[in-house]
């Protein structure tokens, strides 16, 4: 999501529309503000010490020069003058219908990620209605493939435009659509957001970046901005690998997304402990490191609830790793996974304890045992998933792990 807003108009809170005031309300990748002339709360900002971020959200609604706004999870702050720092912008609901629907929840959304097409590749589809835009022809969005998840159904669909005086005459998009079987409210939302934007970040090991949300209930829609991890923050234009882990065909198409979405459901904090290593442009491998077995805890723990009072990270560790014996990660430690991740332990409790003694650091081997911890939860997720064998084909036939094999095997062999 690319978008910029600097925007003027009158602003009120939700429980109390007859107090407007005029604000200015701004945008950015790493921020969202609203500036007010005049106080929204009873409390007035002379009443309040300098530097104060209040902990509670209100919700604002306004009217600008760009339409209708709800600003969702907004907290006070108040410096020389008041404002708003904004956790969500949602943009074309009317103040009117915001009123129908207090508690923000609702029934669809449709997502634009700047990965998917790419990812999805091509597919073979007929196209059938067509509406003239000047030197343009845009076809109306078609359904490639629906499924069922627990909340409700994905769909995938496909936006192609033909330009006539064009050097590229024919462009495509796509898109995935969300259909709920009750409404739902922001957070349930993010974590569908969230679940899309982490597999494709898992499949190509790049950061990947929401372009646009729409959110609706009934006939409402609205454009949804925020600034998250990943929507906004990110430079997607550094080097990274040319080829996906695994494509859109390898997961068994929308299938596999809707299985996806079922799982992250369960283990969505843990998949994103282990792809926000992705997100970060310098990156410690040591902080890869803990960052990748503090979510393989929280998948073992999630897994086996036994785990929750037995505090021992190599158990944790070894119960995900035990139940990999006889696949693709078995192979990457050499069928050697107890010493693998005994080892593996051992360095991050090095770690934790010698951090500050650089000596003592191998940080080749911490880097090689960081990124076998890391595909220890990517390999764990895509079987418990039940992704079928064509994905863990590709990622052998990718030859991802060769080079990774290579500088486990000394370490495995003096462990």
């Amino acid at each position: 999501m690319t978008d910029t807003i600097d925007t003027i108009g009158y602003f009120w809170l939700a429980d109390n529309p007859d107090n407007k005031v005029a604000g200015r309300l701004l945008f950015y990748p790493k921020q969202a503000r609203l500036d007010i002339l005049e106080s929204l709360e009873s409390i007035q900002p002379g009443n309040i010490p300098v530097g104060t971020i209040s902990e509670d959200k209100v919700r604002i609604e306004g009217k600008t020069q760009m339409g209708d706004l709800i600003l969702a999870d907004c907290q006070r702050q108040v410096f020389f003058s008041e404002c708003y720092r904004v956790g969500s912008i949602i943009r074309g609901i009317s103040s009117e219908s915001s009123t129908q629907n207090p508690l923000l929840s609702f029934d669809y959304m449709d997502i634009e990620l700047d990965l998917l097409s790419d990812w999805v590749g091509s597919i073979d589809t007929t196209i059938t209605t067509e509406t003239n835009q000047g030197f343009s022809v845009n076809y109306q969005p078609h359904v490639l493939a629906e499924h069922q998840f627990d909340w409700g159904e994905v769909s995938l669909l496909i936006h192609y435009m033909i330009h006539y005086l064009s050097s590229q005459p024919v462009t495509s998009h796509h898109r995935l659509i969300v259909k709920l079987n009750e409404p739902r409210g922001l957070n349930d939302l993010r974590k569908l957001k969230s679940a899309a934007q982490r597999l494709l970040t898992l499949a190509t090991n790049r950061p990947c970046l929401i372009e646009e949300a729409k959110v609706g209930i009934g006939r409402g829609e609205g454009t949804w901005m925020e600034h998250t991890l990943g929507d906004n923050l990110v430079d997607t234009d550094r080097a990274r690998s040319p080829l996906p882990l695994f494509s859109y065909t390898d997961i068994g198409g929308i299938e596999g997304i809707a299985k996806w979405f079922d799982l992250y459901l369960m283990y969505g904090r843990a998949i994103n402990s282990l792809t926000s290593s992705v997100y970060i442009d310098v990156l410690y491998a040591e902080n890869r490191y803990t960052n990748s077995v503090a979510a393989i805890e929280s998948i073992a723990v999630r897994d086996d609830s036994s785990l929750i009072s037995d505090h021992s990270v190599k158990r944790r560790v070894k119960h995900i790793a035990n139940q990999l014996a006889g696949t693709i990660f078995d192979d990457l430690v050499d069928n050697q996974i107890e010493t693998w991740a005994n080892k593996a332990v051992d360095i991050r409790n090095e770690w934790a304890a010698h951090g500050s003694d650089n000596d003592r650091i191998d940080y080749q081997m911490v880097s090689a045992f960081g990124e076998s911890v890391y595909y220890l939860g990517v390999i764990w997720l895509l079987t418990e998933c039940g992704m079928p064998q064509s994905v863990f084909d590709k990622i052998q036939e990718r030859g991802v792990f060769d080079s990774l094999k290579r500088r486990l095997r000394p370490h495995l062999e003096n462990g």
